[in-house]
């Protein structure tokens, strides 16, 4: 993952419960067609090292109900959730298609959070 000193500057401001939530988020995008694969697995992998995401709030992560992460999730700043966007697209591209529901998962994600329209 090649991220700009800006970019870096961004996802390194997330707050040990931002990262939590992020973490359980692209570990149910990468679940969510059945399939976990390989390159899904590493995209989260990168996006742990870039945000930071430590071993402990890794385990951590696993206590958060869907409600508590909405809304930490959604009391991000925009400039956060762009990032949380991007991260998610590229889980779901990862392995070269998207099935149609990860796409619903996507849209529903991205209404949900509030996450703003990048294009």
């Amino acid at each position: 993952m090649n991220l700009s000193p800006l970019d870096k500057l961004t996802v390194s401001s997330y707050t040990s419960l931002e990262k939590q939530s992020i973490y359980q988020l692209l570990s149910a995008a990468m679940a969510i067609d059945g399939e976990r694969h390989p390159l899904e697995r590493q995209v989260i992998e990168d996006v742990v090292h870039e945000i930071g995401l430590t071993s402990s709030e890794r385990e951590s992560s696993r206590s958060l109900n869907k409600e508590t992460m909405e809304g930490i999730l959604r009391n991000m700043s925009d400039n956060k959730k762009v990032y949380l966007g991007k991260f998610i697209a590229q889980v779901l591209l990862a392995d070269g298609k998207v099935t149609p529901i990860e796409d619903k998962f996507a849209a529903y994600i991205f209404s949900t959070l509030q996450i703003p329209n990048i294009y």
